[in-house]
């Protein structure tokens, strides 16, 4: 019976890789903002997206929305198409919350 050995070669691979998860920053219009995606059913398809500290940034926390949104459906289903639950043409600052946060809902409708 053969014994594996972990080489410091696939040691230092896999903690490469462990890096990964940790994100840089990413900036809409030079701003980072705080995000949350949270699945409103069952079927985790059917999600919420909460940006907070919008106020101001309306449309750059559109945009961020849309991007953890992505990131949420392509990590869970594979892919990044998504039907949004308000209209395209709505106005960013209808989508704000009395605290200032933006809020979205959609699907992912990947697979």
């Amino acid at each position: 019976m053969k014994r594996f050995g972990i080489s410091a070669g696939l040691l230092v691979a896999l903690a490469a890789v462990s890096a990964c998860d940790r994100r840089a920053p990413v900036l809409f219009d030079g701003r980072t903002f705080r995000a949350s995606v949270d699945a409103l059913s069952e079927d985790r398809r059917a999600f919420a997206v909460q940006v907070r500290d919008a106020a101001g940034a309306s449309d750059a926390a559109r945009r961020a929305a849309a991007y953890e949104a992505v990131q949420y459906c392509l990590k869970r289903f594979g892919g990044a198409a998504i039907t949004w639950a308000d209209a395209p043409e709505a106005s960013p600052d209808s989508l704000l919350t009395a605290e200032g946060a933006l809020v979205r809902q959609g699907r992912c409708d990947f697979r």
